[in-house]
């Protein structure tokens, strides 16, 4: 396997930089694309930092909504609206 890292200037009239684009800021935002097979042994590198902040953020506001939705006043609220905010 050899790997050529090569710095790009800009975006514009380089071929795949834009597609290049898209896949850093999903992979930046925590979701996962498949690797190619000639790739599949990259698998196992371990996540960016910023995957490993929204995965965290996520589970923080999960874990919030349902001590809220379980407490007395998320009860309270839902019998008076009908609604728990999210």
């Amino acid at each position: 396997l050899r790997l050529r890292i090569v710095w790009v200037p800009g975006h514009q009239g380089i071929e795949g930089n834009e597609w290049a684009d898209t896949e850093a800021k999903a992979a930046a935002e925590g979701d996962s694309t498949a690797l190619p097979k000639s790739l599949t042994c990259l698998q196992d590198l371990p996540c960016s930092q910023s995957a490993l902040k929204a995965q965290y953020k996520e589970r923080v506001a999960a874990e919030w909504k349902e001590r809220w939705q379980s407490s007395p006043q998320g009860i309270r609220l839902k019998r008076t609206t009908g609604d728990v905010p999210p």
